[in-house]
């Protein structure tokens, strides 16, 4: 789909200090400047309050809370792929990372976010950064997925995107 969704989360949205895995199957093409995969709030602006999953300039993810940001440059072979994409924060170590296709390209430990809502964003984040791209699944867990599960989920699903 090329469209986006913005509704109400439920108690299960990780928010406050909670560990979380975002993931999405996208295809950017050379659609990457500050388009939103998926974000967590609505209080968008606030320090520390949001919890987006985003790309930035050509060839860049970012998980950012507003102000305390993990962003990782990835050089894909081609720009016009399937990706999965993944952005997890562990609360029990404060690591936060960035995966693609099943393969870490960066951590960082950057204490803990402050979420305060549990609205929820697919295809946009900060209310005007829309995917302009294909999205086929967006997935939110409230817990950090292992690297064998980032794992375990891309090799069920990489089929269905021509991997």
């Amino acid at each position: 789909s090329n469209g986006f969704f913005t509704g109400p989360g439920s108690a299960s949205i990780p928010t406050g200090a909670s560990s979380y895995t975002l993931s999405a199957w996208i295809q950017l093409g050379s659609n990457w400047n500050g388009q939103g995969i998926i974000g967590i709030s609505d209080t968008w602006g606030t320090t520390n309050s949001v919890n987006a999953f985003r790309t930035g300039s050509t060839e860049q993810l970012i998980n950012y809370w507003w102000g305390n940001d993990l962003s990782l440059v990835f050089s894909p072979a081609d720009s016009g792929a399937w990706f999965n994409v993944v952005a997890t924060y562990d609360s029990g170590t404060s690591t936060r990372g960035i995966w693609v296709n099943a393969s870490s390209i960066g951590t960082d430990n950057p204490g803990p976010p402050g979420v305060s809502t549990s609205v929820i964003s697919i295809g946009v984040t900060n209310n005007t950064e829309f995917l302009n791209a294909n999205i086929g699944q967006a997935m939110i867990y409230n817990r950090a997925l292992t690297s064998e599960e980032i794992a375990f989920n891309f090799n069920n699903f990489k089929g269905r995107y021509g991997l």
